[in-house]
């Protein structure tokens, strides 16, 4: 029966083919029936590809904008600010600030003098120097400028009157090759060249000790020596 129907088929196609040859079926009937369905078929595929095109461009310009908010957000880092610590000595359990000064004679108030690059002068309170009476050696503090923390360890004291300060010293140095022993004020060679009794030291730290002469002033001076551990 199958092979009946498909035989039938052929037939009228031949036929239909056949008459049109002939001019008898008018070309407009090759535009309904199956002929019009096939053509209908064939130019909606185009439509088809084209709309499947654009979805495909969609996608890809929303990827790339995905990629580009993905660069934007991991390059772009917002920056915080570094807060620089202030110049300052630590020291028998006290934070003091540091300010730089040329005039051993100014007063430093609540601060630490420094003076020169090896120099630094505070007055015996407790919250200033008044704890370096009790600092032996070995005993180490930290000193920040620029930044930059260092830490330093005790390694020589003395304890001498007023006076003796403000007398003379002779330092050594070398010139030209040669070794020349100069004179200077005790002052000068410790707070210029971080130099006492002939030896030369990272830090030496000042404060007053002995009797009490009010204004910050007093009878000796206690003073500690110091290098970078």
């Amino acid at each position: 029966m199958k092979v009946v129907k498909n035989n039938m088929h052929h037939y009228y196609i031949s036929l239909l083919v056949f008459l049109l040859g002939l001019g008898l079926i008018p070309a407009g009937l090759m535009t309904s029936g199956v002929f019009a369905e096939t053509e209908q078929a064939t130019d909606r595929a185009p439509e088809v590809t084209e709309i499947s095109r654009t979805e495909a461009e969609v996608s890809v310009s929303q990827i790339e904008i995905a990629s580009i908010e993905e660069s934007f957000q991991t390059d772009y880092v917002e920056s915080t600010p570094v807060q620089q610590v202030a110049d300052q000595i630590n020291i028998a359990g006290n934070t003091v600030p540091i300010f730089y000064s040329s005039n051993t004679l100014i007063d430093a108030g609540s601060q630490v003098g420094l003076y020169g690059e090896h120099f630094l002068y505070g007055h015996n309170t407790t919250n200033v120097f008044g704890g370096l009476a009790n600092l032996g050696i070995g005993a180490r503090f930290t000193v920040t400028l620029g930044g930059v923390t260092r830490t330093y360890q005790v390694v020589n004291s003395d304890l001498q009157t007023k006076s003796h300060f403000e007398g003379s010293t002779t330092r050594t140095v070398r010139m030209n090759g040669m070794k020349v022993t100069t004179s200077m004020k005790i002052m000068k060679a410790i707070t210029a060249y971080g130099e006492y009794n002939g030896a030369t030291y990272d830090y030496i730290l000042m404060t007053c000790a002995g009797t009490n002469y009010g204004n910050g002033d007093a009878s000796h001076r206690l003073i500690l020596m110091a290098n970078e551990v």
